[in-house]
């Protein structure tokens, strides 16, 4: 059997400085460098987004149980693995709860990550194997693949090949990708560290093409957690500061014992399904799967994925996920619930800036509202514990479009970010700069969409040449004239400003712009 071990492999891609050189680092060395890290540089930013989320699982994992000295929590008991064998005893849970941004400023204030992540890694080795007759990392084994379905060995049934889960190919059996970027005989080909980094990734951004069902599951089919969301993180100037500035150490989320996937038995993984259970702690959350995998192979095809469908999370008020934009439909399966908002492929993030504003009412006409990502709350407390300096932070949006049919076939990787200094991006009070920022955004849009768009139209009737597409495409060109100064706006806006003088600067650039449009 081959071997590839996660901790001593290379196979995370980071960036390693301004000029954009990318290179595959172990799990032992990401933790140990990340200081030095600009950023993950993987394949595409969706998968990115996954791995950083897997990442994250280990942080909440270890500072769960661990102070920055490497010293177990009082109330805490763990085993020779330093897995964690009790719930935190609610007589030492107030207090773990009180120093919660304390710990975390321990750990921000630390040049470099402790030993302690890296220490729990090796304690739990044999779990990172990509592969292993017992523990295959995010895949179950062959045994107990085999103890679900009693299959002839030559059954393809479902069979997943590489050339579907690599989203630079994305090609099924039934579709031939006309500009492919690899040969037909290389299109199943992976590296090793390749095929990690897209093996976590598809476990959340997974369609439903596949038809194999786990033993008893009833209902329609389930894709993975991350395809139904419009991802939101932050970003900092390394890669140390970015997982720190996304690891929540707050509230019931982080007091809540944590249970990242590869601590589980299978047993206790097959109980999970069978009792309905869902994660109720972020380290289960973003190890989450959507399908049972395992790596196989045959002679013909070379390697491959045995998959089985598992029950997908139900989205409604699911607020435990903290890195997306909730919204209230008012029609539809998910009526009067909050679900996931996915983000929109032909517009640019800052767009739908108001959705980040707590008391918006832009998509919904009832008395709900939007309700921001979870963790521009957490980045907001930390501002006004005065944690983080005034400095820029970047705000990504991440996310996969995807057919809205019965394969929900994952299509165009969604990516985007603003730049916005701290103060302003945690001024969520109902006259703070977020609320203001949504409002100029509304503002820019009604001038593009109906002003300018009105008068194309009234162009064309003039002319004798209504329906000639004359109004979309003026307001297309528009929105591209609009974007890059509004970006700089925005990165400009500093805390001490005065909000109706810097909000008559871009009207007054948005005057001219549409001014030169009209022209």
């Amino acid at each position: 059997m081959k071997e590839f071990n996660l901790l001593k492999e290379p196979w995370v891609a980071v960036m390693t400085n301004d000029k954009g050189r990318v290179e595959e680092v172990s799990l032992i060395e990401l933790f140990s460098n990340a200081h030095e890290y600009k950023c993950l540089a993987g394949e595409t930013p969706a998968q990115d987004f996954a791995v950083l989320r897997f990442l994250l699982a280990v942080l909440h994992t270890v500072f769960s149980r661990f102070d920055k000295e490497g010293n177990p929590y009082e109330g805490i008991e763990l085993d020779e693995r330093f897995q964690q064998t009790n719930q935190m005893h609610s007589d030492y849970e107030d207090d773990y709860r009180a120093t919660a941004f304390e710990r975390w400023e321990d750990l921000w204030k630390m040049p470099r990550f402790p030993k302690i992540i890296n220490q729990y890694l090796e304690k739990n080795s044999d779990r990172f194997n990509l592969y292993d007759e017992k523990y295959p990392f995010y895949q179950i084994s062959k045994t107990e693949m085999n103890s679900l379905f009693d299959e002839p060995a030559e059954s393809t049934k479902g069979r997943i090949y590489f050339k579907y889960i690599n989203r630079l190919l994305s090609e099924s059996e039934n579709k031939t990708e006309l500009f492919a970027p690899a040969s037909e005989a290389f299109k199943d080909e992976l590296s090793e560290a390749a095929l990690t980094r897209w093996l976590i990734a598809f476990q959340g951004y997974t369609g439903t093409s596949d038809k194999r069902k786990f033993p008893g599951m009833v209902g329609s089919a389930s894709k993975g957690w991350l395809l139904g969301l419009g991802g939101i993180y932050l970003s900092g100037k390394t890669l140390k500061e970015t997982l720190l500035l996304n690891m929540i150490m707050s509230g019931e989320m982080d007091s809540q014992r944590q249970k990242p996937i590869w601590e589980k038995s299978f047993a206790e993984k097959i109980n999970d399904l069978t009792t309905g259970r869902i994660p109720d702690n972020l380290a289960d959350l973003y190890t989450n799967w959507s399908r049972f995998l395992l790596i196989d192979s045959d002679e013909n095809r070379g390697q491959f994925l045995r998959a089985v469908q598992l029950p997908g999370i139900d989205p409604q008020e699911f607020f435990l996920e903290p890195m997306t934009i909730w919204y209230y439909p008012e029609s539809g399966d998910n009526k009067n619930h909050y679900i996931p908002k996915t983000h929109d492929l032909n517009s640019a993030f800052w767009r739908s800036f108001g959705l980040l504003d707590k008391n918006s009412m832009i998509f919904s006409k009832s008395k709900k509202t939007v309700r921001p990502p979870g963790i521009l709350d957490w980045h907001s407390d930390l501002i006004k514990e005065k944690y983080l300096s005034e400095d820029l932070v970047t705000l990504r949006a991440v996310g996969l479009s995807y057919n809205r049919d019965a394969s929900t076939m994952p299509n165009d990787d969604i990516f985007d970010e603003l730049n916005i200094y701290n103060e302003v991006l945690a001024d969520l009070d109902s006259t703070g700069w977020v609320k203001r920022i949504a409002e100029t955004v509304e503002t820019t849009k009604t001038a593009i969409d109906r002003v300018l768009k009105n008068f194309a139209k009234d162009i064309e009737m003039i002319r004798n040449v209504a329906g000639g597409g004359l109004p979309d495409r003026v307001c297309q060109e528009a929105y591209f004239a609009v974007d890059l100064p509004f970006r700089e706006w925005l990165a400009g806006l500093r805390p001490e400003n005065g909000k109706e003088e810097k909000i008559a600067e871009w009207k007054d650039t948005l005057k001219k712009i549409i001014f030169e449009q009209a022209d």
